[in-house]
């Protein structure tokens, strides 16, 4: 069990059905199970798609408070979360966690088919996709294909930087004479080279 410490019975009670797995409070709508009736009544708040907090530099709404809090740090410019190994710091407390796992090495989640380590929960899912050999995203520049977005922006931002070829039609720039000759197929239209 953790260190904690309470003033209360009722407080270390309720503490304490966190360690046992308890989770007594049940949403009617999703099944999602809480350990307390607050965290229960919170999270209804999804279901709801109420907000009741607003953002008072640009009107934005939120569900939880701390999330208004977290927001409201991109106004401010604030990173209160800062990493006591290299001192980088961050606007929110789970990039910060995520940051210091690349400092300690841990990788907790495993690729079942390959067995490669990730220290995000996210890469692993990203890296599944990759053993599916399922690549619906296409280069409109080449002929590469990629597994998921991400990779796919990395990807054409490669290309950003040297694009030469404007198509007459649509004004839409390629790096390449061949890519703006696939792409004006489309259009049936001229090619122009250059800017």
């Amino acid at each position: 069990m953790c260190k904690k410490r309470f003033f209360h019975a009722d407080t270390l009670k309720t503490h304490c059905m966190i360690h046992s797995g308890i989770r007594p409070h049940v949403c009617e709508v999703c099944n999602r199970r809480f350990t307390q009736a607050g965290n229960l009544k919170t999270h209804m708040l999804v279901h709801t798609k109420e907000k009741p907090f607003q953002c008072t530099e640009c009107g934005k709404g939120f569900a939880l408070r701390h999330a208004l809090k977290s927001h409201q740090t991109l106004h401010t410019g604030e990173k209160p979360y800062k990493c006591d190994v290299c001192s980088k710091e961050f606007r929110h407390r789970q990039a910060l966690i995520n940051h210091q796992k690349l400092h300690t090495g841990d990788k907790p989640y495993e690729c079942d088919i390959c067995l490669k380590r990730f220290s995000l929960r996210g890469n692993l899912q990203k890296h599944i996709v990759m053993h599916m050999s399922e690549k619906p995203y296409n280069c409109t520049f080449c002929s590469k294909r990629y597994s998921d977005t991400q990779s796919l922006k990395e990807h054409v931002a490669s290309h950003v930087h040297n694009k030469h070829y404007k198509c007459s039609e649509c004004n839409k720039l390629f790096p390449n004479l061949e890519a703006l000759e696939k792409h004006s197929s489309d259009h049936k239209g001229e090619i122009v080279v250059g800017f």
